[in-house]
């Protein structure tokens, strides 16, 4: 009876997600609506849905903007800059990418929401079909990562520059982020290796949208397992300084410690401040912490993924490499 009643609540979610958002479009249109040749695809971001972590807001904008390719519509990105101010860190290409509030329509007389957060559609003509119908505006609530499905041709050692190229399409890394993500690395011009580490809530000091949870003895065997592979990369790479990122603060104040002493503190790059996953702090700290690791880990030339017992499979560190052009190197038992 469990499993059909979540099997229910898969299969209607969406529909209930739609007609909620729908509920809040009564926004009066302006008296003079501006001319347009085709329909515009918008994909929103507001905080008053949960849109899932940073990485998973980007794969959405991406994901629409292929969207909007295929069908030969516009294509903007509206942000609620008081609760998610994206621009702050990523600028877009061109400025007419960007759908200020006054351009935004909440009618559903000439707007249409559609939820495709966590939405996985068996086929193009299935995600495709969503986008039918008189309507000005397309509101895409999504984080989804759709090019596999809108780009079949792609080999999977095309798949990363493609994504990249349309990464750089849309945004470019504002002048605020790179500055401040150059305070934080080492001034010895060394290039950059990264060690990228998910625990979500197994390590006891981490809320997140799901929670994990393993005993004390199990959580000391994994901490050990995750520094003693921080050191034999840093050992490795002895010309190169070390970005260790992670949503365990606890995890990265053990391998700064470990780092004194085993001689590679001055070449590792930690921050363990303003950790927090943005759908459940909003906080412009933690905002700001999680750009600046996904952009220091774009710099790096290789990243290694920590991937020991239950540890999440985050893509965090994947995309990023696909940014950056660099290798990635899962790091397992």
């Amino acid at each position: 009876m469990q499993q059909l009643i979540k099997w229910v609540k898969r299969k209607l979610r969406r529909t209930v997600r739609e007609w909620q958002i729908a509920k809040s479009y009564r926004q009066p249109l302006p008296a003079a609506m501006p001319e347009r040749d085709k329909p515009c695809v918008v994909h929103v971001m507001n905080n008053q849905l949960k849109h899932g972590g940073l990485l998973d807001r980007i794969k959405g904008s991406i994901s629409a903007y292929q969207i909007a390719q295929r069908l030969g519509n516009d294509f903007k990105i509206y942000v609620d800059q008081s609760s998610f101010d994206l621009f702050r860190y990523l600028t877009p290409k061109d400025a007419s990418l960007v759908c200020i509030t006054e351009e935004l329509h909440l009618n559903t007389g000439v707007s249409k929401p559609l939820y495709l957060n966590d939405y996985r559609p068996d086929s193009v003509q299935q995600l495709l079909a969503s986008f039918t119908g008189n309507y000005r505006q397309f509101h895409v609530y999504g984080n989804q990562d759709y090019t596999s499905l809108l780009q079949p041709q792609l080999f999977k050692e095309d798949y990363g520059k493609y994504w990249s190229t349309l990464f750089h399409e849309l945004f470019q890394f504002s002048d605020f982020l790179v500055h401040h993500a150059a305070g934080k690395l080492p001034n010895n011009g060394l290039p950059l290796v990264g060690v990228h580490s998910r625990f979500m809530g197994l390590l006891g000091d981490f809320q997140d949208v799901n929670n994990a949870n393993i005993d004390t003895a199990a959580q000391n065997k994994l901490l050990e397992k995750c520094i003693v592979s921080v050191r034999q990369i840093a050992m490795e790479n002895t010309a190169c300084n070390i970005l260790a990122v992670s949503d365990s603060a606890r995890f990265l104040q053990a391998v700064q410690l470990d780092a004194r002493g085993h001689n590679y503190a001055s070449r590792l790059q930690i921050d363990a401040e303003n950790i927090g996953h943005i759908d459940v702090n909003h906080a412009d700290e933690v905002l700001c912490k999680a750009f600046t690791d996904f952009y220091l880990l774009c710099q790096c030339e290789m990243v290694h993924q920590l991937l020991f017992g239950n540890m999440y499979h985050s893509q965090f560190s994947r995309y990023a490499a696909y940014v950056g052009n660099a290798s990635l190197v899962a790091v397992t038992e």
